[in-house]
């Protein structure tokens, strides 16, 4: 007599490229079919539609307002009848948690990306809402999933927040298609330098690119910014000022961005904050060594797996653009990345917190 498959259900607020959203179409894909049947609801559409499979049915809310959202979320979910509900991203998981209320007999996980002192200190008018969910809304959450140490400690220390189970759950990184995707690194008297991500405040593009401008680098370099977003006009006028456009180049979206990363030299994480950055580890795993500040979060976990070869940590740009100056270029491209970030190994923990809520 066969098992039922339990239904269940993965919630974003859009199909846009993030770090979030990498990781929850990992999660759902990776799951065993022959135990689950997973689904996928995000609240707006976008270009990352591919990255989840095809055989995941894909519900698309197209709600512009919380509210018709919030309703919308509602219907779906009592067409769906999940056993279990994941949602990722503050304020997805704020609906999520309010609509257990109305439908309370699935098991809910939350996915808590960022960290929550940025969330409240550096998040505008947003940031006391984010104070309260925090405290008061997670507690009703079956599971708390957490990509970093210093996530979960910033609940359990600085919040006194108590959910009924957490767990750190490393972002997954699919090692073998980055690395089918990459040539060997030809070596050049050029340092090439990269970033990946939003340009968006928190990435630090802004003082990055005054940094360079005022603390020289003393070999010819370039600088390739990959990613899009609302900080684009602001850092073109910016490199414009200090004439450096033909050392720093905006790449936009790249749908195939590690071929371009396996090439370069060192990849640079200047965020003013971050969770676990997933672009950082997929560079380990495309072979390039990591640059970063102290304050991007979890890479200084990541830092503690690995040699002072493959990240290295600083407390400011000026210290960061010095160690540069010192730099070897290399031709190495060999994976730089922890076992325990590859997609096997985080997929077998994801099963065993899907477990344990049974």
């Amino acid at each position: 007599m066969s098992v039922a498959r339990k239904k269940v259900v993965f919630i974003l607020p859009a199909l846009t490229a993030g770090g979030s959203e990498r990781v929850m179409a990992s999660f759902a894909n990776s799951i065993d079919r022959q135990l689950y049947d997973p689904f996928f609801i995000a609240l707006k559409d976008g270009p990352i539609r591919d990255w989840i499979d095809d055989d995941i049915p894909l519900h698309i809310l197209d709600q512009k307002y919380f509210v018709s959202a919030f309703f919308s979320l509602i219907r779906t979910l009592k067409t769906i009848r999940p056993n279990v509900v994941i949602s990722s991203i503050v304020h997805v998981n704020v609906i999520t948690i309010f609509a257990k209320f109305f439908l309370p007999h699935f098991k809910l996980i939350l996915r808590e990306s960022s960290l929550p002192s940025a969330m409240i200190k550096g998040y505008g008018w947003k940031s006391p809402l984010c104070h309260f969910a925090y405290k008061f809304l997670y507690p009703k959450a079956d599971l708390l999933i957490c990509p970093s140490k210093q996530i979960l400690n910033q609940f359990q220390d600085d919040l006194n927040v108590t959910v009924k189970k957490s767990v750190i759950i490393y972002n997954p990184v699919n090692v073998k298609n980055i690395r089918g995707r990459i040539k060997q690194k030809e070596k050049s008297d050029v340092l090439k330098l990269i970033t990946v991500g939003r340009l968006t405040f928190e990435k630090g593009y802004y003082q990055l690119v005054e940094a360079l401008a005022e603390h020289n680098i003393h070999k010819a370099w370039k600088l390739k910014i990959i990613g899009e977003g609302k900080e684009r006009p602001k850092l073109e006028n910016l490199i414009k000022k200090h004439n450096l456009q033909e050392h720093i180049s905006l790449l936009g979206h790249q749908d195939d961005p590690w071929s371009i990363v396996s090439q370069s030299d060192i990849f640079l994480l200047t965020s003013l904050w971050e969770g676990m950055p997933n672009a950082a580890l997929e560079a380990l795993a495309s072979g390039t060594p990591v640059f970063a500040l102290g304050s991007a979060g979890g890479i200084v976990e990541v830092s503690n797996m690995t040699d002072e070869n493959s990240v290295r940590l600083f407390d400011d740009l000026e210290s960061l653009i010095t160690s540069i100056n010192r730099f070897e270029i290399s031709a190495n491209n060999n994976s730089l990345l922890p076992a325990i970030f590859e997609k096997h190994s985080v997929r077998q923990q994801f099963h065993a917190a899907l477990e344990e809520l049974e």
